[in-house]
């Protein structure tokens, strides 16, 4: 009986120690000049920085949006004043991380890169925010200017839209439509509204040239941003931010009882989801959070046709358990209809900020950001905890972690987005000032910043997903047109990365793709054992 147990004991540390590691990094690079490479100013949180992104592109590759004031290495086109203003950045690297082109964009003010998306065209839109009208920027309308550049897959520019008015606004977020088109999502400034200066959320709708179809805003009498946007299988939009509103206006259900007359109101907020319909009228609204600060960056449907959001909190009540102390990663699963489902607080006793996070083809989550603790949930940070690591923790499809990795040196290290790749693997982007570590080659000192861009192996599985993912095979991958299946599937469907599906049938031994834009879609489909098949597929 002792020996019975003994190996039972042996055999579960076994299997756990081995279906929850962390995958390994596989490369890293740095990539910027003398000066800084970053993300864009946090709306919330003046002194801190949001938004720089990272994608799989077609080719194997990746695409990373950030803002730059250097001009050297391998920043060159500069069109400010080195050290003193910035341009957008936008750098393409091949599958192994080598750079292979950028491009600087903007004139000689301060413009900045928020977010970056693959479009059907094989090329990229940019969006971000301006504060001039020379260079590459065709008008300038007063405060911050919404800006979006269109790029083709080399990186020449196609054309520029400001999406500005004479107020202040930035874009944090934009994603191309199903029309062609384009939605951006941001913070506008709303004059005249609540005591003192306040901004409403913004959405706004293109055509495929940038044209502006409808601009809508929401809120109440004080401050809402949105981060994230991402149009549903409906045709609509859901939107993730957050509000300090205390239910007027838009707002209904804000959990802080601050008002903007104490002293804790600045650091008080509700994470705040806004679905709106394909017009951009608002369907319904949802606070989420506690008495504390909460926020969300980042938001995805996921394919029950629901929500997952990411974001931070450091509340201990409402909406929110488990908190570890001091901000948490911060993981909200919600209905369709915007009902809680499930909560996760990931972290430790130090501030931990989640920026991105995104559905895995098991069900699961992928979500990172930043993180300044080495206790709770974070077990492996990097040097001394006054300076932050790179997070990245990966969920099962409850929300129970299954790994969880820093990444870093012992200087300061934030991971802003990641994205899947055609192995299985991971892409993290973000910024770094360490030059030891896991880090190599930074191109400034310790007071400036380089974009960091790490590869992550796709991690164990259990024998089960061995078997299911190594059953079938398909071919050619990547494709033109028609991928074949080698036996045939049952309940075949095809999601894009962002959780929409496109293509659905009973069964079949192969699918057409010649109608989708080139991208990364991800097969699901069961095979002839019964076993759920999840592969990827590159759509040239």
């Amino acid at each position: 009986m002792k020996k019975t147990l003994l190996l039972f004991l042996f055999l579960l540390t076994y299997h756990l120690s081995t279906a929850q590691q962390a995958p390994p990094i596989e490369w890293a690079v740095c990539l910027g000049g003398i000066g800084t490479e970053g993300a864009c100013v946090d709306f919330n949180t003046a002194n801190k920085q949001y938004g720089l992104q990272v994608l799989h592109t077609p080719d194997g590759g990746y695409i990373l949006a950030g803002n730059t004031n250097a001009n050297s290495g391998y920043v060159s086109g500069f069109h400010g004043s080195a050290g003193f203003t910035q341009d957008m950045w936008v750098v393409k690297t091949d599958s192994h991380g080598n750079f292979q082109w950028q491009k600087a964009l903007g004139g000689t003010g301060n413009d900045s890169a928020a977010a970056i998306a693959l479009t059907s065209d094989g090329g990229y839109i940019v969006a971000g925010y301006s504060t001039i009208d020379n260079g590459d920027v065709p008008a300038y309308y007063g405060a911050n200017d919404i800006w979006i550049v269109k790029l083709d897959g080399a990186g020449n520019k196609l054309w520029t839209q400001n999406l500005g008015t004479t107020d202040d606004e930035k874009a944090y977020s934009i994603q191309q439509t199903s029309d062609g088109g384009f939605i951006v999502a941001g913070a506008i400034y709303a004059a005249g509204v609540g005591p003192v200066t306040r901004y409403n959320m913004v959405a706004i709708k293109t055509d495929p040239n940038g044209n502006i179809e409808w601009r809508k805003s929401f809120g109440g009498s004080d401050d809402e941003v949105a981060y994230s946007v991402k149009q549903t299988t409906d045709g609509g939009y859901i939107l993730a931010g957050s509000t300090q509103t205390k239910n007027n206006g838009d707002v209904s259900g804000n959990h802080t009882y601050w008002s903007s007359g104490d002293a804790a109101y600045l650091a008080s907020r509700d994470a705040w989801v806004v679905k709106l319909n394909a017009q951009g009228v608002l369907q319904w609204q949802k606070c989420l959070g506690g008495t504390g600060e909460d926020n969300a960056y980042s938001i995805q449907q996921t394919t029950d046709g629901g929500y997952i959001l990411a974001g931070y909190s450091n509340s201990v009540n409402g909406d929110v358990t488990g908190n570890h102390g001091n901000k948490d990663f911060w993981v909200v699963k919600i209905t369709s209809g915007g009902t809680l489902e499930w909560q996760k607080s990931l972290g430790g006793s130090n501030s931990d900020q989640a920026h991105f996070i995104k559905q895995t083809p098991d069900g699961g989550y992928a979500v990172t950001g930043t993180s300044f603790s080495n206790d709770g949930d974070v077990t492996d940070h990097r040097g001394s905890t006054n300076n932050n690591d790179y997070w990245v923790v990966k969920l099962d499809a409850s929300g129970n972690k299954s790994w969880a990795k820093s990444l870093g040196g012992t200087g300061s290290d934030t991971a802003f987005s990641l994205d899947l790749t055609a192995d299985g693997g991971y892409a993290i982007a973000g910024s770094t000032l360490s030059n030891n570590g896991d880090v190599t080659g930074l191109h400034t000192n310790s007071s400036a910043t380089d974009f960091w861009l790490v590869k992550l192996g796709s991690g164990n599985m259990g024998t089960e997903d061995i078997k299911a993912a190594t059953s079938i095979s398909l071919y050619p991958n990547p494709a033109k047109d028609v991928v074949f299946f080698s036996e045939e599937l049952s309940s075949v469907e095809i999601y894009t990365s962002d959780g929409k599906i496109v293509y659905e049938a009973l069964s079949g031994k192969q699918i057409d793709l010649h109608h989708l834009p080139a991208n990364i879609y991800f097969l699901h489909g069961i095979n002839k054992e019964g076993k759920k098949i999840v592969k990827k597929i590159v759509k040239q």
